[in-house]
């Protein structure tokens, strides 16, 4: 019974020193656009990221990721995961967030649980997006950002509902008229950026992107954006075919890494932002995907596409060892799922089904983090 206690109360310290970090942190004001892919500029960027290195000072991130060699391991795992973390509320009012790894981690544990009805107030009147949850309770409301290993943070700066114009999975847009653009990278951090006057002109949104009349938009991993002149072209080597997409009314499908081509054409975008441009997948039925979410879609035939972290592409037949169970999907969000017999699926970020079954049922789930076509834009 003592052990328990301990245990109980080593998880409660640890969650209570990652909250003491992030609690009442003020988003620092940077004007940034890496908007050269080719070149020194490209070479430089992925250079540092190879070499342990993000734009951002991970030392400040309260991680110790950087010059603690016993994080070290952590460090390379960042390297590679994306901006994939989530999260859900069960049927059963328990918080549980989604690691980019496809681990679990039940909130249970740390906090009270949420009675339905104030899920359904939230759901109604608040913001969910992929990795933050903006939450009025009671007389309380704040701002939560959910980090890679799961971690849920209070931030200090508050988005008024009212304000925010466009939600992605990883960003909001808020009070076009001041032109500021909001990210959340994978610590949970939360970093405003200020000054553009496009972000007054989003026509439509994805989950790490968003277009305007005359540009494409990404959000990488680490809260920085990039921007791509429309049109694009990019290769289809599975026929051959090179296609344009010229603007936001060619997109059938947006997920949160990838959107899908009225023609059917998958373009990915990778953990650094960068669309990649040709690939050997599809073109896809776009009227036979029964499902989608962030990083998948299900087909009428019962096979499962996923997107890695990397922007390849991987399909799953309906007899693969990994899938053959799912047998429909009732649910989704950002990196997860929930079969038609109540089973939950995460997808990792590198295109990895994997089964909770061991988990119990998760027939119920009351609010998913991942929005639809016009949910995303006012």
């Amino acid at each position: 019974m003592k052990s328990k206690f301990f245990l109980l109360l080593a998880f409660s310290l640890i969650l209570l020193s990652n909250s003491i970090i992030a609690q009442d942190r003020i988003p620092p004001t940077i004007n940034y656009s890496l908007k050269d892919i080719k070149g020194e500029k490209k070479y430089w960027f992925t250079k540092d990221l190879a070499d342990g290195k993000g734009p951002l000072d991970w030392a400040d991130r309260g991680y110790g990721l950087s010059g603690d060699s016993s994080q070290a391991e952590d460090l390379n795992w960042v390297k590679t995961i994306g901006n994939t973390q989530s999260y859900f509320y069960n049927g059963d009012g328990v918080l549980w967030t989604v690691r980019p790894d496809g681990k679990l981690l039940q909130w249970s544990l740390f906090e009270p649980v949420t009675s339905r009805q104030e899920i359904y107030k939230m759901r109604q009147h608040n913001l969910l997006g992929g990795n933050y949850l903006v939450w009025s309770k009671s007389q309380d409301t704040a701002m939560f950002t959910f980090d890679f290993f799961g971690w849920k943070f209070r931030m200090a700066y508050l988005p008024r509902k009212a304000d925010v114009t466009v939600r992605g999975d990883n960003y909001l847009i808020v009070d076009a008229d001041k032109y500021e653009l909001y990210t959340i990278d994978i610590m949970g951090q939360l970093n405003a950026r200020y000054g553009n006057k496009e972000l007054g002109q989003v026509k439509s949104a994805g989950g790490t992107f968003f277009f305007t009349k005359e540009k494409l938009f990404t959000v990488d991993s680490f809260g920085y954006w990039w921007d791509f002149k429309l049109p694009l072209s990019y290769e289809n080597k599975q026929n051959g075919k090179t296609n344009r997409l010229t603007s936001y009314n060619d997109v059938a499908i947006a997920g949160s890494n990838y959107l899908i081509t009225t023609s059917g054409n998958i373009i990915a975008f990778t953990r650094l932002g960068v669309p990649v441009l040709d690939t050997i997948v599809g073109p896809v039925a776009v009227a036979e995907i029964a499902q989608f979410g962030g990083n998948f879609f299900y087909s009428r035939q019962g096979m499962l596409t996923t997107i890695g972290s990397d922007g390849t592409i991987y399909t799953y037949a309906h007899d693969d060892a990994k899938t053959k169970e799912i047998g429909g999907i009732k649910n989704t969000g950002l990196n997860y799922f929930v079969s038609t017999d109540g089973i939950l699926y995460t997808v990792d970020y590198a295109g990895i089904p994997h089964s909770q079954k061991e988990k119990g049922k998760f027939d119920d789930l009351m609010a998913t983090n991942f929005l639809k076509g016009k949910a995303r834009t006012k």
